[in-house]
Order: C-alpha cells, then sequence, then structure tokens
C-alpha cells in the first residue's frame, strides 16, 4: 500500500506540498521534508521510493517516505513559517496517526519539523527519533562507497580527483572524509558557483570558512578559479559526487560529464535519460540507496547510543563491504548496478518487514522494546551497551549470509 497527497492552499502565503508514503512497517513511514523550489510530484513519489529501497539496503525495518514543500528562494522566515504551519495542518491525519515520521532533508531543520509536528497538535519527537547526524554520516557513506567503487576500477585511494556538486551537511562531510584520506578533492560547488583547484583544495579551511559564510565560501579568493555552478559537472574527475538537487544530471549536462565513477549523496540524482546515457559510456553508477545509505543506518546507531566516531567507522567500514560486493556480484551476473540492487534492497525490505511484523511472543516483545526506545524512554547511558551488543550481533549474521 501506498499513499500521496497532494496539498494546494492559496492564499497571501499560497503552499505546495506532496507527502508520498510508499511503504510501511508496523503502520509507519519515515523519510524528510524538503523544501526546496525543485520539487514536484513525480520526483517527491520517485524519492519515497527511493527510502524505501533504502532502509532495505540497510536491513532496517522501516517504511519509507518523503514530503515537499515548494519554497521559492529568497521567501523569508515567515512566509516558511505559514508554509510550513499549513502543510503541516493539511496532513495533520498522518503526523498524528504515526504514519508518517518526518525528519529533516535539503532546506529543512529541526526547528522546522518542531513547526510542522506543532501545527498538527504534536510535541517535538524525541531524540530517538531525530535524524540530525544523518548528512554527517551519509558523508561518510558516499566517502566509503566511492572509493571502493574505485578501487574496482583498479584506482587507488590517494591522488584520486573528485568533484562534489553541492556543500551542505551531506557534500561538506564527503569533502572532508576524502581529504583526510588522501584523495584530492578539486573542485566544490554551491548555488553560488564551483570552486576549482587542480592540485586539490584546502578542505579544512573551506569548511571552517564556510561555517560563517554559508554558500557564499566558493566566492572567496584564494581558494582556487571561480566557475558558474553548472561547470561542476563539466569539469574531468575520477569521482564525481552529486550531492545538491534531485535532477542535477539530465540528458543536457551527461554528455560532457567525463568521469569514472558517479557516486550521488543526493536521492534521485539524475534523469533516467542520462542514466542510460551515462552508462552507455561505461560510467560506473552507483545507485543512490547504496552510496548514501550511510545516513540512515549511521543515524540509527547513533540514536542506539553509540559515540560518533564509533558509528562513522562503522558506516564506512559496512558501505564499503556492500557497495564491493554488489559490484562483484553484477560483474558476475552481467547486470547493470542499479537492477541488482533495487532487486537486493526490496528482498531485504521485505524480509526486515516480516520479521518486525511476525505476531510471535518473541517478536511481539521486540517490538514493545522498539517503540519503548522511539519514545525516548530508555536512558542513553543503558542503550549504549545495547545498541554496540545489538549491532555487532546483527552485522556479524549479515556477513555470514
Amino acid at each position: 500500500m501506498s499513499i500521496f497527497l497532494e496539498v494546494k492552499i492559496k492564499g497571501d502565503v499560497p503552499v505546495t506540498g506532496y507527502l508520498a508514503l510508499d511503504s510501511f512497517v508496523g503502520g509507519a513511514a519515515h523519510g524528510g521534508l524538503r523544501m526546496t523550489d525543485d520539487i514536484s510530484a513525480d520526483l517527491l513519489q520517485r524519492a519515497a521510493h527511493t527510502m524505501t529501497l533504502k532502509y532495505g539496503w540497510a536491513r532496517l525495518p522501516v517504511g519509507g517516505a518523503k514530503a515537499g514543500i515548494h519554497i521559492t528562494p529568497g521567501s523569508n522566515a515567515a512566509e516558511r513559517t505559514s508554509a510550513l504551519r499549513k502543510f503541516g495542518q493539511a496532513i495533520g491525519p498522518y503526523l498524528r496517526t504515526g504514519m508518517y515520521v518526518p525528519g529533516e532533508d535539503m532546506g529543512s531543520t529541526e526547528a522546522d519539523i518542531e513547526i510542522l509536528l506543532a501545527s498538527a497538535g504534536l510535541r517535538p519527537l524525541p531524540e530517538s527519533l531525530i535524524y540530525t547526524t544523518s548528512g554527517m554520516y551519509t558523508g561518510v557513506g558516499v566517502y566509503a562507497a566511492g572509493v571502493a567503487a574505485a578501487l574496482s576500477l583498479g584506482l587507488a585511494c590517494k591522488g584520486l580527483k573528485v568533484t562534489i556538486e553541492g556543500l551542505g551537511n551531506v557534500g561538506s562531510s564527503a569533502a572532508k572524509w576524502f581529504h583526510d584520506a588522501g584523495a584530492r578533492v578539486i573542485a566544490v560547488s554551491t548555488i553560488n558557483g564551483t570552486l576549482l583547484n587542480e592540485n586539490g583544495l584546502n578542505v579544512p579551511q573551506l569548511l571552517s570558512e564556510r561555517q560563517a559564510l554559508g554558500d557564499e565560501v566558493v566566492l572567496q579568493s584564494g581558494f582556487g578559479d571561480a566557475l558558474p555552478p553548472e561547470s561542476l559537472v563539466h569539469i574531468p574527475t575520477d569521482i564525481l559526487c552529486p550531492c545538491a538537487i534531485m535532477h542535477s544530471i539530465t540528458i543536457d549536462n551527461a554528455g560532457s560529464i567525463i568521469a569514472s565513477v558517479i557516486c550521488p549523496g543526493a536521492n534521485v540524482p539524475m534523469t533516467d535519460e542520462a542514466e542510460e546515457k551515462l552508462l552507455n559510456r561505461g560510467v560506473l553508477l552507483l545507485p543512490d540507496f547504496v552510496a548514501n545509505c550511510g545516513g540512515i543506518l549511521g543515524s540509527s546507531m547513533s540514536r542506539a547510543g553509540l559515540r560518533r566516531e564509533q558509528v562513522a567507522t562503522i558506516v564506512s567500514r559496512r558501505v564499503a563491504h556492500e557497495t564491493t560486493n554488489l559490484i562483484g556480484t553484477a560483474r558476475q551476473v552481467k547486470r547493470s548496478l542499479n537492477s541488482v540492487a533495487i532487486e537486493t534492497a526490496t528482498q531485504r525490505f521485505l524480509e526486515a518487514k516480516s520479521r518486525y511484523e511476525h505476531r510471535s511472543p518473541a517478536r511481539v516483545l521486540i517490538r514493545a522494546a522498539v517503540g519503548i526506545y522511539r519514545r525516548g524512554l530508555i536512558p542513553r547511558p543503558l542503550l549504549r551497551p545495547i545498541g554496540r551488543w545489538y549491532y555487532d550481533n546483527r552485522f556479524r549474521t549479515q556477513d555470514t549470509m
């Protein structure tokens, strides 16, 4: 069962929004709220299905969803708040019944989610359901998947040329991890422009100044050459990481992309036509839900009490392991990475859903414990050793499958 809702509200601040509930586990679907101007009904539904595949790929018993509010650039705080309140009231029945559990996404913040929930008469989510660190862990996974893909092509990590579209939480995290591993991040972009340095950008300094300057950091002199935003995808590179809007790679710019690997931090980063064109040229295209699953996996472990450094290490290792296995399997069966990954993720999702919803006494007890955890009722000091035991056991089991 899937649900799709289109919201159109007239008034001084008209609102257009969408809610796409692609799948349910235990009657609930989880997914972020986008607040951008690249939102459409089709893209939101595709992004929601990507969430289902992402949860399935990570073997997490969670349904997939996405929500979106169309926000034009330059909207002020009052307009954003009004749009959030109206949208929250419109989708209130889904929020109040717990069918939709929202989280941060591109353009939205934890404060935005609180406004959305308050508009439906709800309190803020407990810490155990907040994905505040997901962007950072998504970037860790993008780095790990990209390096694994490069190694499968015989390219060593040290000296790899990397370009990153988007310098938000995901792109910034990926840049840091690539740089720290010895790769050369030669170009990054934001909505304000592209910054290019063939010798490798000074990533630590760039990210430090981004804290104060935001997207305008690419306009600062001294880092490299300033180019238009759309130039990023035309720069020859080993790994291109689209970490910004959906469908940033289209049939119009795919032909000029020179990259060995495309490793997306964004969901639905390219059109079907662009994907086909790049595949025909022999570019290794990592599925979005494979490359950027580190966010949901890392957040799940972080909320279970594991420390940030430990989580980042596990995410890096798991994403690299899964990416290497996927590439090897696809080569063995002579199929595309995407087709093998979709089949695998769908099977894993159905298995995780079945296990979670099974009505045996043991499963009922597990569901009750998960419910207590998700309501934030287990103290973090108690949760930490349980979380370590759970994930250690889970990953050992997966490695033998």
